[in-house]
């Protein structure tokens, strides 16, 4: 969850399985950790990424999410808020949106907190919000990453680099 400065929450979740690659070819390192928190993986990990992504299975792949915040929004707003959360999703995958994939984010607004009456404000505590829908999302992609675990042919990215558990 993240908090902007006119107040107003935003956080995402996401499940990860999309056709494109979450991590970089050359490095290893996955595409979602902005910040640069993780280790990349060594020569072991980046052959097992490898081979995992050669010979990984292209079918019914698709990402899935929502951005969800306390703001009061329009349902015009709303629809802005997820078409840009897929920004933070495309900086997380890559390529994205494929022809097989079925990537979609959903956008939900509680309405708790009113907006600004003041137009150039509202604007600009919207723009705001926009900015923070595309980074919670990528973060939420690198969650969901560093969350999930092995089954059956899919490995996971922790398992095949070795990267330990927090």
């Amino acid at each position: 969850e993240t908090r902007i400065d006119s107040g107003d929450s935003i956080a995402a979740a996401a499940i990860v399985n999309g056709s494109g690659s979450p991590f970089d070819p050359r490095t290893g390192r996955l595409w979602a950790d902005r910040l640069d928190l993780l280790p990349g993986p060594d020569e072991a990990g980046k052959a097992a990424l490898a081979a995992a992504q050669a010979s990984a299975p292209r079918r019914l792949n698709t990402v899935i999410g929502a951005v969800l915040t306390d703001a009061s929004l329009t349902k015009a707003q709303a629809n802005k808020l997820a078409a840009v959360a897929h920004d933070g999703l495309a900086r997380a995958v890559r390529p994205v949106h494929s022809m097989t994939d079925g990537d979609t984010i959903f956008s939900l607004a509680s309405g708790r907190r009113s907006h600004n009456p003041d137009v150039t404000a509202a604007l600009k505590d919207f723009n705001n919000l926009l900015a923070a829908a595309a980074d919670v999302f990528n973060d939420a992609c690198l969650d969901g990453l560093l969350a999930a675990t092995s089954r059956g042919e899919w490995r996971s990215y922790r398992d095949l680099t070795g990267l330990e558990s927090e």
